[in-house]
């Protein structure tokens, strides 16, 4: 990711969360701070209505 971003690229990522939270958006919570500090944009949103 840090690479990508280094070249002018811009990574966005928009993730809808849903409860209860299955395996892999737990795992996905767990490396945002990572992928943040490596220069990709997150926004989060719920599943409301669903």
């Amino acid at each position: 990711m840090e690479r990508t971003v280094a070249r002018g690229v811009k990574v966005c990522r928009a993730r809808t969360v849903s409860e209860p939270g299955i395996d892999y958006i737990r795992f996905e919570h767990a490396i945002t701070d990572a992928n943040l500090c490596a220069g990709e944009q997150v926004r989060r949103g719920g599943a409301a209505g669903r």
